[in-house]
């Protein structure tokens, strides 16, 4: 028979953070938790961005602002006012839409934004219209009606990336469900979060959608021009041999 007060207990590794004893959070005197800073509370916490993203469709890359030009540093400066007026509950007008060429930081910034709101409050939805289009399609003859609902109606903020994909290859089937999203918005008064590559100026968007979706969006978003240069050509020119 073994005697068990004899054994020798061989304790483990001593944790490394002090902190946080290694678990990667820490409890606060008011009982919240957060994520410690060291190395394991960072890498759990890149872990739950990760998850929370992928939850919500947005891009991975939202956690990596390029604030590397002017015109990038004030589009960010102004979806972040946003944000916060979001927030708030004081955003006026409730959406924003940009607009302009490629390359310009269009799609980050939506998609910096819509990672922050999901970390807050899970409550968005992010969608590039080329996916959004073959999503649908692929619900045809299954739960369309109820995706719909899920997927455009019911999050507080919806965000439409890159409405002028291919603009004129869209079938006016495809034109009209873009447009039948952005009416829906409209009508139960829900943002959203917006970028084209179309002339807005120009009234490209009431070209492809219809007069009445662009006078909607106009009412609904902050109509923002994005300038500045093209950041694609500029890194294809850099490792260019």
């Amino acid at each position: 028979m073994v005697d068990l007060t004899k054994l020798h207990v061989m304790a483990g590794p001593a944790p490394v953070c002090a902190t946080c004893q290694d678990e990667g959070i820490v409890i606060d005197e008011d009982g919240r938790a957060t994520w410690c800073d060291c190395e394991r509370g960072q890498g759990r916490a890149q872990e739950q961005r990760g998850r929370q993203a992928r939850a919500a469709g947005i891009p991975l890359y939202a956690d990596e602002l390029l604030q590397d030009t002017p015109q990038r540093q004030a589009l960010y400066g102004l979806l972040r006012q946003w944000y916060e007026q979001h927030r708030a509950g004081t955003a006026s007008p409730p959406g924003v839409l940009l607009w302009g060429p490629p390359g310009r930081g269009k799609t980050r910034g939506l998609a910096t934004v819509a990672l922050a709101l999901a970390r807050e409050t899970g409550h968005v939805r992010y969608h590039a219209a080329n996916k959004l289009i073959r999503a649908v399609k692929a619900s045809y003859g299954g739960d369309t009606p109820f995706w719909f609902e899920r997927e455009i109606v019911d999050p507080p903020v919806l965000v439409l990336d890159d409405l002028g994909f291919a603009g004129g290859n869209l079938s006016a089937h495809d034109r009209d469900f873009l447009a039948g999203a952005i009416d829906e918005r409209y009508r139960i008064g829900k943002p959203i979060l917006a970028a084209t590559n179309l002339d807005w100026a120009a009234g490209e968007v009431g070209k492809v959608f219809g007069a009445g979706v662009q006078s909607r969006l106009q009412e609904m978003c902050l109509i923002v021009h994005v300038l500045g240069e093209d950041m694609r050509s500029r890194r294809a020119a850099e490792v260019e041999l």
